[in-house]
């Protein structure tokens, strides 16, 4: 029992990575970006009047705002490549879109 024991706790910290902390800002800068950036697009799609402004079209580009800022940061910081993060967003994209299909169908119905 011992000895399987001791295998067990061999296996377990072959398994454990080293996990690095990160800095807030990495997470900060760019939902500031998407918040102040989606009020802003509301003034400028409503030309000048908040609730004039064009919704979808402001969440578009205030998002697209906030990736090419996450992707500065990151790119800036130089933990990541440009083709590891391009991976990255892609995988993210894909882990979506069952979600965005269902959303989809889900307006077309109602």
């Amino acid at each position: 029992m011992k000895v399987a024991e001791q295998k067990l706790e061999l296996q377990t910290t072959e398994l454990k990575e080293e996990v690095t902390g990160s800095k807030a800002r990495f997470m900060l800068v760019p939902l500031l970006t998407l918040i102040v950036s989606m009020v802003g697009f509301m003034f400028y799609t409503g030309n000048g009047v908040l609730a004039e402004g064009s919704g979808s079209k402001s969440v578009l580009y205030a998002t697209v705002l906030a990736i090419v800022v996450a992707y500065c940061l990151m790119i800036g910081s130089r933990q990541f490549t440009h083709h590891q993060l391009v991976d990255t967003g892609f995988k993210g994209m894909g882990e979506l879109l069952p979600l965005v299909s269902i959303v989809l169908l889900s307006l077309t119905l109602g």
